[in-house]
């Protein structure tokens, strides 16, 4: 599935700090942090991607203060690869983010006059069943190709 040069990954790598603290802070957000082995949670979505879409159609969209330890961490899990990781100036939230991404997306890295696809996906959650994921993912881009939104979630078992 990655050789489709039109199937796009946005990662959304915003946060405070503020959910996890004290492990997390303004400085080193969840997403940073190595929680659950030796990648930290974005690491672990970003390599988790690439099992379907190619790293150079990865896009990070994170903030100005997160951007550098972003592309540090990026280069130690994909160093011989190109990547795009963007720093927004002040977050303004996960719809403009999507746009910021979509706009360089169809202005800058699809092919002209073609319908990418865009996965978006959040930088600090933990997926336990890497394989049920990616067989999700898969299904759900053969979906979006066809013209469909598709949603990903879980079912809720308690109201938070």
């Amino acid at each position: 599935m990655k050789e489709n040069k039109n199937i796009f990954g946005v990662i959304l790598a915003g946060g405070s700090g503020s959910r996890l603290w004290p492990l997390s802070r303004e400085m080193y957000p969840k997403q940073l942090l190595k929680l659950t082995g030796e990648n930290s949670l974005f690491q672990s979505t970003f390599l988790r991607l690439t099992d379907v879409i190619t790293a150079k159609n990865i896009i990070t969209i994170t903030n100005d203060l997160h951007l550098a330890e972003m592309k540090k961490q990026l280069a130690e899990i994909n160093s011989n690869e190109e990547y795009t990781a963007i720093g927004e100036p002040c977050g303004r939230n996960t719809a403009p983010a999507i746009g910021l991404a979509a706009l360089l997306i169809q202005n800058n890295l699809a092919d002209k006059n073609s319908d990418p696809v865009i996965f978006v996906t959040p930088s600090d959650h933990l997926i336990q069943n890497n394989e049920a994921f990616l067989d999700a993912v898969k299904e759900g881009i053969k979906l979006a190709e066809n013209g469909y939104i598709v949603t990903f979630g879980i079912k809720p078992s308690k109201p938070e």
